[in-house]
């Protein structure tokens, strides 16, 4: 079965106990055999690989997108919250424009190989790319917590916009190797007080790893006939790409993750696929009920793993769950509710913390934080 390694020793115990109750035949039918649904970022691995790639892809400057494409994602917004304010006096028009600046002369001397003056190295050293840098990461904060994807509609944080699969594959493979070789650090990505918008100043935590304790759950859990999925609210691609990095024994048809249209020749664009469900809150419940629980006679999870309000309703609302796995990371939301029902009980709910300063599993619910250094069950206590 499993090793103790740093899992909290309840959830050692409680994964234990389930899979030995409900282990079979891996040479059954997929139909007759237990499933379980795993989250991705922050759960299977610790960190999130579509922030992962999208630092990346700033670091390196390996955009795609003439500056017309940019302004045309960038701009995607509702027209109405183009005025709103993200910052002091600045709205989200007025970031915008000032991205855009910088952009287009990051392309004329650098991304745009045919009017190249630059090397990449040359190029991170100006102001336009720090300036850059900084408010397009701030902008991807802000969209993230102002807006929320919709199927059949354009999003507009998906920057990866014209690769093919196939070389976002590779290139997400160059991020990883990359993300994995950096420190858990808390950085701060800082313009000057230039444009529109001012000087913004917007912190990032470094570092991506693939903890041995979910890889080797991953494997006892196929050894032992369970069959796995994947529910993520990452782009697709880039979960795919990940299991396959990360060696995760999941096939591509069993990840479920936000879906895109595809141009004719087979690029990515950034408009939600419409014939898709959105893979986050209530949609990931959804997902099971209607494309995993069919072929599967009816029957619900046997287990559920996630670590935020996005994993929320599958691990407490999906009726016939045997065990739901939290992992903590201390946020001030309902997530509180299912670290003080693991407390109470340890039965339908427990919760495994991590160490954010190493990027490892910590043996017990507890969480050690990046941002205060201190250990937290609970966010009330977090200091």
């Amino acid at each position: 079965m499993l090793t103790q390694r740093n899992w909290a020793p309840i959830v050692y115990r409680r994964l234990n106990e389930v899979i030995q109750k409900h282990k079979t035949n891996p040479a059954k039918p997929k139909s007759k055999r237990p499933y379980v649904v795993f989250d991705f970022d922050d759960t299977t691995i610790i960190r999130n690989v579509q922030k992962g790639v999208m630092i990346y892809m700033m670091e390196t400057l390996s955009y795609k997108l003439t500056p017309e494409e940019f302004s045309e994602i960038l701009n995607s917004i509702q027209p109405t919250d183009s005025n709103a304010e993200w910052l002091p006096n600045t709205t989200a028009a007025d970031l915008i424009a000032d991205i855009l600046s910088e952009y287009e002369w990051l392309y004329r001397h650098y991304i745009n190989s045919s009017s190249r003056t630059l090397t990449i190295e040359e190029a991170r050293q100006t102001q336009a790319f720090h300036n850059f840098r900084a408010k397009l990461y701030y902008f991807h904060t802000q969209a993230s917590k102002r807006y929320s994807r919709l199927a059949g509609q354009p999003w507009v944080t998906y920057w990866f916009v014209n690769y093919d699969t196939k070389e976002f594959e590779d290139y997400c493979f160059q991020a990883f190797g990359w993300l994995t070789k950096q420190p858990f650090e808390l950085y701060t990505f800082q313009s000057d007080d230039s444009g529109r918008a001012g000087k913004v100043t917007v912190n990032y935590t470094s570092g991506l790893t693939f903890p041995e304790e979910t890889k080797e759950l991953y494997d006892v859990l196929v050894e032992q006939g369970f069959e796995i999925y994947v529910i993520s609210a990452s782009p697709v691609d880039i979960v795919r790409a990940a299991v396959k990095y990360g060696g995760y024994p999941v096939p591509p048809e069993n990840i479920y993750a936000i879906q895109y249209e595809y141009t004719p020749d087979g690029r990515i664009t950034n408009k939600l696929d419409a014939k898709f469900i959105v893979s986050k809150n209530e949609g990931k419940t959804e997902i099971i009920q209607k494309h995993i629980q069919p072929n599967h006679e009816g029957i619900a999870p046997v287990m559920v793993f996630g670590d935020s309000m996005g994993d929320f309703d599958m691990m407490v609302n999906l009726e016939g769950v045997e065990l739901s796995v939290l992992f903590n990371r201390v946020f001030d939301d309902q997530t509180q509710d299912i670290i003080r029902e693991s407390v109470a009980s340890n039965k339908r709910f427990v919760v495994q913390g991590r160490n954010e300063l190493t990027g490892q599993l910590n043996p017990g619910a507890e969480t050690v934080s990046i941002k205060t250094q201190q250990t937290s069950l609970y966010y009330e206590n977090r200091r």
